[in-house]
């Protein structure tokens, strides 16, 4: 919910030409990441380590299974499929995503 409400302030705001109406963050994350490497050393690092080792002593890799073999280099290639869509068709589309506030593109992405 936080990160919703604040992407959408953050975006009225650009859209309307303002700055950003958010609060300055009390504290930012390079705080926390300075403070959690401090927390998480010497013992505690080591009961972690221990604690993960121990649960995972055994357990062979996940191997998931794939619909087809994937080639060694990947590739940009792929196919693309046309169709044309009557014009009251598209017009009503077109309503529909003014009246939702997305582009068309997300709107048949969503369909």
């Amino acid at each position: 919910g936080i990160l919703v409400r604040e992407f959408a302030s953050l975006y009225h705001s650009f859209k309307s030409g303002r700055g950003s109406e958010l609060d300055p963050l009390p504290i930012q994350y390079s705080d926390y990441a300075i403070w959690q490497r401090r927390y998480i050393e010497g013992s505690v690092l080591e009961n972690q380590l221990s604690y993960w080792d121990d649960r995972l002593r055994g357990v062979s890799p996940l191997l998931l299974p794939t619909d087809y073999l994937r080639p060694s280099i990947q590739s940009t290639q792929g196919s693309s499929i046309s169709f044309c869509l009557e014009d009251s068709l598209s017009q009503d589309l077109i309503g529909v995503s003014k009246e939702e506030g997305v582009t068309l593109f997300m709107l048949l992405l969503g369909v």
